[in-house]
């Protein structure tokens, strides 16, 4: 499940998920926003944490440009 939330310029993301396979679960939580820097051109951000069934969570973050050419 995800949302967005518009915060002119910048657009806030959050999402969340579980996966079960062979009755072992997964959980997933993340945000993220994105910063345009132009029509075609926007830098983004995001934080996710992720435990894996029987399993420490990791943590992972992430930055970076997207470019439509």
């Amino acid at each position: 499940m995800g949302a967005t939330w518009q915060l002119d310029p910048v657009l806030l993301q959050a999402s969340v998920g579980r996966m079960s396979v062979d009755g072992a679960k997964s959980d997933m939580v993340a945000v993220g926003g994105r910063y345009p820097l132009s029509r075609r051109t926007y830098v983004y951000t995001d934080l996710a944490r992720y435990k894996p069934a029987g399993s420490d969570a990791s943590t992972g973050f992430g930055v970076g440009v997207n470019h439509s050419f």
